[in-house]
């Protein structure tokens, strides 16, 4: 039977011939009769046409996953916030100048390097292994001293040209700065609680260049790092793992970008929402309205995933845009990409439903443009 007719069958049949023609239309990729299924999956009042529908969407989950991409290989990487390896090196040098290859180590010495130059805070916390945030809160904890993470991250980045009250505030607590370092790679100053079973964890001093403490840093940065210590220490650290960490946002990029870029290059009207920008009437903002957010008539909301569990969490913020959406008569328009959305059950199915199978990847982005609600933009935009 023809897909329209069956599609028909779907409107009009009865429970045996609906039942049929969902079988009929397992597997399809088509959006239209994508759509006529979803609307039976999860909606339907009948216990046999919903789970009916629900397998035969199934079978398109499957049948979509080839379109998917992966994207582990492209690292975020947020350069406000990020030091790049030329600029790194630098100040890594001026500390090996001053503490002649850290043998001639002290707290007054990382005192007057961290006072000429606040930036080599990013050395000293790199041998440390602390984060901004770990190292406020470890001020607050031995030193009673609050100095927060976004404060630490402007003297980090601009060094002596941040504001006049932060500079201040920084010599006021060098002392304390200065004897957190020095002490960071000493195994008891931050000690395992009593009660843990320490054979079941790793202090984070028991690095390859801190185990020994300064007498380590020194034979390191003397003689250098042999190849194994340096891959283990990747191993157990990650690759790239605090670029990743720090510029997650910017993973959304990798489609939200080639959307916008679609859009404009095509004329279409839109209005493309700000990291957690609150939208009067949305308790989420999707990522892109169309052709505005006054009067949308349809929304677009791009996600990237690569691992199950947080694809099934961007499953469910798609479920709220759709609730949110459908019942105004606006479209919902999802794009997902990550090795994360080949997760079937409960990502890749609920999000086919809840989307009316107006489902997108990267490879097949330029398909939006077939949408009846967006193709009547084309060419409209007076930017």
């Amino acid at each position: 039977m023809k897909p329209k007719n069956l599609i028909r069958l779907l409107e009009t049949g009865n429970l045996e011939e609906k039942i049929k023609a969902i079988k009929e239309l397992s597997g399809t990729l088509d959006r239209t009769e994508l759509a006529a299924l979803s609307r039976y999956a999860y909606f339907s009042e009948i216990l046999s046409l919903r789970q009916a529908a629900e397998e035969a969407l199934r079978e398109s989950s499957v049948n979509y996953i080839p379109s998917l991409s992966s994207y582990f290989y492209v690292i975020p990487w947020d350069a406000r916030n990020i030091f790049e390896r030329e600029d790194f090196e630098a100040l890594y040098f001026q500390v090996v100048k001053r503490t002649k290859a850290f043998s001639e180590i002290s707290e007054q010495s990382i005192k007057e390097i961290l006072r000429e130059n606040p930036r080599t805070i990013v050395i000293f916390r790199a041998i440390a292994g602390y984060t901004l945030n770990e190292i406020s809160f470890v001020l607050n904890l031995k030193y009673d001293v609050k100095f927060s993470k976004e404060h630490l991250q402007n003297i980090e980045r601009q060094g002596s040209k941040a504001s006049r009250g932060i500079i201040r505030r920084w010599n006021q607590i060098l002392d304390h700065i200065a004897n957190l370092f020095h002490k960071s790679v000493d195994p008891t100053f931050l000690e395992v609680p009593p009660g843990i079973d320490e054979a079941k964890f790793r202090l984070l001093t028991n690095k390859f260049d801190t185990r020994s403490g300064w007498s380590g840093v020194t034979r390191v940065a003397r003689e250098g790092v042999p190849y194994q210590d340096l891959l283990y220490q990747r191993y157990i650290g990650g690759t790239f793992r605090q670029a990743r960490d720090i510029s997650s946002s910017f993973k959304a990029n990798i489609l939200e970008g080639p959307i916008e870029h679609l859009l404009r290059t095509k004329g279409i009207p839109y209005y493309k929402t700000e990291l957690r920008e609150k939208v009067e009437g949305w308790d989420q903002a999707p990522d892109f309205f169309i052709p505005n957010k006054e009067a949308p008539k349809a929304i677009i909301e791009a996600k990237v995933a690569e691992d199950g569990g947080t694809a099934r969490d961007k499953a469910a913020r798609i479920k709220v845009l759709a609730s949110m959406a459908q019942p105004r008569g606006i479209a919902l328009i999802s794009v997902v990409d990550g090795k994360g959305f080949t997760r079937i059950n409960d990502v890749l199915l609920p999000i086919i439903a809840y989307s009316y199978g107006l489902i997108f990847s990267h490879s097949n982005k330029e398909e939006i443009l077939n949408v009846p609600v967006i193709a009547q933009f084309i060419g409209t935009s007076k930017r």
